[in-house]
């Protein structure tokens, strides 16, 4: 038994996990591990993907040739037997999946998936290792040895099966993450120009951005509010919404009047998985007056780039920092519909993210 009471493929899941938590952002997070998975189990090659609706995207690879890996993406994914969709894959208890597993050998290799593109690749054993989180799969993992004689032991594969859990933990946290520096991206890029106030917290409720809005805002609450009958301020108030329980993926409303004609509400929300730096945001919080627009040229962008209305509707959704699935919410439509809508964006806008498509959008 190995120091500290741990069996060796123990200590060899600790020493991914490090590499992993660790990890920068989410692509270096799958570098690493695929780096260190090929060292400790002498891989010829191997993939890490990344899945959304059930699709392979942003594949991260390790002795793979680019284009069979794009004739993949392009074509021989909607045919794999290790496609995240495949039922007996979907629907399995199970995370860690061999060819054997799927289908027989023989039979595997009368296929067109076979033919047309795994023997290219040099692959004679491969082992799929899905990340499952919440019942859903985010990612997975192809492990491939080309020598024939080298089938992977079972100790290899139970090793990959414990892995599969911890490893789907750290990679939901790194997009959780991912997810919410993005939007605080999109909503740094758009907030000068939306008829509202963006501010972001740390875990102190210290601000770290507050865009011109904000502070005109924060400044005329303060100074309205705190000339009437003594009571908490307008910042303090703020504080002890969003240190309530249950906060975590709730958003809290707090109504402020002025007069009659001058009503507005605070929205407040905690980013999910938040860091616990001093310097990470933590909080978000929209200032807006009751009845605010989003303040966009439509007849210009839809112009511009021959956007549909649905699709400039969604652009503004995009630049007041809301997901596809909460756009979806929002639209009363299917996450997939989003998904469409949003490449056609792109394609349409000559763009390739969220960011920078409010940043066209706002070039006026």
């Amino acid at each position: 038994m190995p120091p500290g009471g741990l069996r060796a493929d123990q200590h060899v899941i600790l020493d991914l996990l490090d590499v992993a938590v660790t990890a920068e952002d989410v692509d270096r997070m799958m570098e690493e591990t695929l780096g260190e998975l090929q060292r400790l189990l002498k891989l010829d090659s191997a993939t890490f993907f990344l899945v959304e609706q059930d699709r392979f995207i942003r594949p991260c690879d390790v002795n793979i040739d680019t284009r069979l890996r794009q004739d993949y993406m392009d074509y021989y994914y909607a045919i794999s037997l290790f496609r995240p969709n495949q039922l007996r894959v979907k629907r399995a208890d199970r995370n860690v999946f061999q060819i054997e597993d799927l289908i027989d050998r023989r039979t595997f290799q009368k296929t067109e998936f076979y033919s047309g593109h795994f023997q290219y690749l040099n692959i004679h054993y491969i082992t799929g290792v899905y990340l499952r989180y919440a019942g859903d799969i985010i990612g997975c993992l192809c492990l491939n040895r080309a020598n024939p004689r080298r089938p992977f032991h079972p100790s290899e594969v139970r090793l990959a099966e414990a892995l599969s859990d911890r490893l789907a933990k750290v990679l939901h946290l790194h997009l959780a993450r991912e997810r919410e520096q993005q939007r605080l991206q999109v909503l740094q890029v758009s907030s000068e120009h939306l008829d509202c106030g963006i501010l972001t917290l740390n875990r102190r409720f210290e601000p770290l951005y507050q865009n011109g809005r904000a502070r005109g805002l924060l400044a005329r609450l303060e100074q309205e509010t705190g000339a009437g009958e003594p009571g908490p301020s307008i910042q303090e108030r703020i504080r002890q919404m969003l240190s309530g329980d249950g906060i975590a993926g709730d958003t809290r409303h707090l109504p402020v009047t002025l007069s009659e004609k001058e009503q507005y509400l605070i929205q407040a929300s905690k980013l999910a998985e938040a860091g616990e730096s001093l310097h990470t945001p933590v909080y978000l919080v929209e200032i807006r007056e009751q009845g605010s627009s989003w303040n966009l040229d439509v007849e210009t962008l839809r112009r511009r780039y021959d956007l549909s209305t649905r699709e400039v509707e969604i652009v503004g959704l995009i630049a007041h920092g809301l997901s596809n699935k909460e756009i979806a919410d929002k639209l009363c439509i299917s996450p997939w519909t989003v998904i469409t809508h949003v490449k056609n964006i792109f394609s349409k806008m000559q763009v390739h993210n969220r960011t920078s498509a409010v940043q066209k959008a706002l070039e006026y």
